[in-house]
């Protein structure tokens, strides 16, 4: 939600939603494709997949990461940001090759509004993908070891059914999504170092044996093993227990 309007990504397009009618108009047009949204007061943050974080309020700042993969922006404070790096190996829609490759090179970073400077928080992440402050704790979602996390201390919330992705803080814990879930078929494969590497080099990315989190596609696109939208509700980092589920068909 931004100065009241209802804001969403497609492409390379910000889009507004009218939640009365259901109806959609076009706010924005950015230069490369839209990976990450937040909103911390008055500021529309917008990541994009050429590494660029654009901070708008009455004028744009343009911040160069240095890194095609921002994967998700969330308030840190009042006066900071929470900027996760997916990888500095692969770019954010290279996401399959990098769970493939078991990639443990995300990264966490601060952006502080008044002098956008980017200040590093960790690294040797398996592919952070949301964050969220709660209590004045900073929790991590890693999504390649689907858990939860809190910068300097034990994971969490560990092995968790699923991918999980955006975080947000809510009264009495957070909200969690999880982008596809785990099945037998990709944890076997996760586990064949020799069978992900010539896949990867022989097959195209469409048809590899990887989560897909929507299962349209001819006979040749591998099997997505169910994947589903899923909206978790996760109480005082306890049991997770399951809102609604989404999926098509």
């Amino acid at each position: 939600m931004y100065r009241g309007q209802v804001l969403f990504s497609s492409g390379s397009d910000i889009h507004e939603l009218d939640p009365a009618t259901g109806a959609t108009a076009e706010w924005r047009r950015c230069a490369a494709g839209v990976t990450a949204l937040a909103v911390l007061d008055e500021t529309l943050a917008i990541g994009l997949s050429d590494g660029s974080l654009i901070l708008s309020d009455k004028t744009d700042r343009i911040i160069k990461t240095g890194d095609p993969c921002i994967t998700a922006i969330s308030p840190g404070g009042k006066v900071r940001l929470i900027v996760c790096i997916g990888s500095t190996r692969n770019s954010a829609a290279d996401w399959k090759r990098d769970l493939l490759q078991g990639g443990v090179t995300g990264q966490i970073w601060a952006l502080p509004l008044a002098d956008g400077t980017m200040q590093k928080i960790a690294g040797g992440l398996a592919w952070p993908c949301g964050a969220a402050m709660a209590a004045g704790q900073l929790v991590v979602v890693e999504a390649w070891r689907h858990r939860l996390m809190q910068i300097s201390a034990e994971p969490q919330v560990t092995d968790l059914p699923g991918y999980p992705s955006r975080l947000s803080a809510a009264p009495d814990g957070w909200w969690l999504t999880v982008f596809a879930p785990r099945n037998q078929l990709i944890e076997l494969v996760l586990r064949e170092r020799d069978y992900r590497d010539r896949m990867m080099r022989e097959v195209e990315p469409d048809h590899w044996i990887a989560p897909n989190p929507v299962t349209r596609g001819g006979f040749q696109r591998a099997h997505a093993g169910g994947s589903h939208s899923h909206a978790w509700h996760h109480q005082a980092l306890g049991t997770v227990t399951v809102l609604w589920v989404a999926g098509a068909a």
